[in-house]
């Protein structure tokens, strides 16, 4: 298991190792998935899921305007905690 910010895990292990992401952030996937395109490549006829979940959607349930807060102003813990 690994305790750390998944961008940072992202673009230093061997995502060849991987065929399946699953993107289910808090927020937004985009910084992940755009990881993901730049350092994994997918081999001919190689099959590789990609599955999304995007947190946009929030604001459009009333939970305020998520639109005003930019990731690069979120809180990343620095360890995991007991969460």
């Amino acid at each position: 298991m690994l305790c750390a910010d998944n961008r940072r895990v992202m673009r230093t292990v061997d995502l060849a190792l991987f065929s399946i992401f699953d993107l289910g952030s808090f927020g937004l996937p985009w910084v992940q998935a755009i990881i993901i395109a730049d350092r994994r490549r997918v081999a001919a006829g190689e099959l590789l899921g990609l599955v999304l979940t995007e947190g946009a959607g929030l604001a459009y349930a009333g939970h305020g305007n998520f639109f005003t807060r930019s990731p690069r102003h979120w809180e990343y813990p620095d360890d995991c905690g007991d969460h």
